[in-house]
């Protein structure tokens, strides 16, 4: 398994529910096909806020972070999934929350020579980061052959 992370730019400002969180992130490092079998998120500010990331097979019009969250037409042939994060997934350690979610078998196909998985978030709370890094973003990425 390969653990592919990304770190997103988020603001500095209250979020709105449904806003995007962070721009477009690109996990590269990963086989043109196989499945996302798990995701983790860091959250140094210990917000615990719930989070969708929605993941796309190719290139996507991002939403602009701290803005409202929504999938262009054109785009809609292109997502391959949607992993919720919910509060109850984060734990408290130390100063900081961490959550989890395992075992969300989201297969993918890239096509040849594509060895990454676009995607941008959204919350649906109200959190309000210190930090423009205070996320980080992890997949467990499988290849066909390890499933």
């Amino acid at each position: 398994m390969n653990l592919v992370s990304v770190t997103p730019v988020v603001s500095t400002s209250a979020y709105t529910a449904n806003d995007a969180v962070g721009g477009q992130m690109t996990f590269g490092g990963v086989p043109e096909q196989g499945w996302v079998n798990s995701i983790s998120i860091i959250d140094k500010d210990n917000q615990k806020a719930p989070l969708t990331l929605v993941l796309y097979d190719n290139d996507f019009t991002e939403d602009t972070d701290n803005a409202a969250y929504s999938v262009e037409a054109d785009d809609i042939d292109n997502i391959i999934g949607v992993i919720n994060i919910t509060a109850d997934d984060y734990t408290t350690i130390g100063s900081i929350a961490v959550a989890t979610v395992p075992n969300v078998n989201i297969p993918f196909n890239r096509g040849t020579g594509r060895y990454s998985i676009d995607g941008q978030m959204m919350t649906t709370g109200t959190p309000t980061y210190t930090s423009t890094t205070a996320l980080i973003v992890k997949l467990g990425v499988m290849s066909d052959g390890e499933f």
